[in-house]
């Protein structure tokens, strides 16, 4: 059985995100005067500070969107009430899901490996994370969808694959799990015993010389979990 991530692995949230960022922010110039990078370096840190607010459960779903533009409103010098918040991050979510894509990779991999049993551990709400696999063509090729915001933890918590396992009827030891995040997915997935495959898309350098399973593309994976 193959687990994957979604955002950054599957889904092109990065270009998804500033596409967001950028559609909020043509609309609003008269009150962020920044410039447009540091406008969307601020968008990025508040996105992560408050959505890891949520993944440790002090704040819900909704509320993590509205502390996010309130803070950026205040930082711009303005107060808005949480109405006001919940519609400007409305205008974001509209331009954010125009730009939903899956990367190039991502279905060639996915049809050559549909046999093996896939499936998804990611974080996040539930409702979303099944919008944007169905938005993007490819809800039909996983029978499993794990979600923190479904059974109460996050990544890189074990329990979250933990369960995962459990939903296949499969042992951790035979299970891979493919993500982008060294720390989250990688660390995380094999804690839990799953065999652990890191998705670098950037390139990263690492200090450590300890072998890590790494794809600089997901053309590469079905190559390598069949020599396995």
């Amino acid at each position: 059985m193959l687990f994957f991530d979604i955002d950054g692995t599957l889904f092109d949230h990065p270009s998804a995100e500033k596409a967001g960022a950028l559609g909020f922010l043509d609309t609003r110039r008269e009150i962020f005067s920044f410039p447009t990078p540091d406008f969307l370096g601020l968008w990025s840190d508040l996105m992560e500070k408050y959505y890891q607010l949520y993944l440790q459960g002090a704040l819900t779903f909704s509320e993590q969107r509205r502390a996010r533009v309130r803070e950026l409103y205040n930082l711009a010098g303005y107060k808005i009430t949480d109405q006001e918040a919940d519609h400007a991050f409305q205008d974001y979510l509209e331009h954010y899901e125009r730009a939903w894509t899956v990367y190039p990779d991502v279905v060639p991999c996915l049809t050559q490996l549909e046999h093996m049993g896939l499936g998804v551990i990611t974080n996040g709400d539930y409702q979303q994370q099944t919008a944007k696999l169905k938005q993007v063509g490819i809800r039909q090729f996983f029978s499993i969808i794990v979600t923190s915001g479904e059974v109460g933890f996050a990544k890189p918590d074990r329990r979250i694959f933990l369960e995962a396992c459990s939903r296949a009827n499969r042992e951790p030891a035979r299970c891979y799990y493919i993500g982008d995040l060294l720390e989250t997915d990688y660390a995380g997935s094999t804690a839990a015993g799953l065999r652990g495959i890191w998705l670098n898309r950037n390139g990263r350098q690492l200090s450590s010389e300890t072998p890590i399973p790494t794809l600089k593309s997901l053309q590469l994976l079905p190559s390598l979990v069949e020599q396995r």
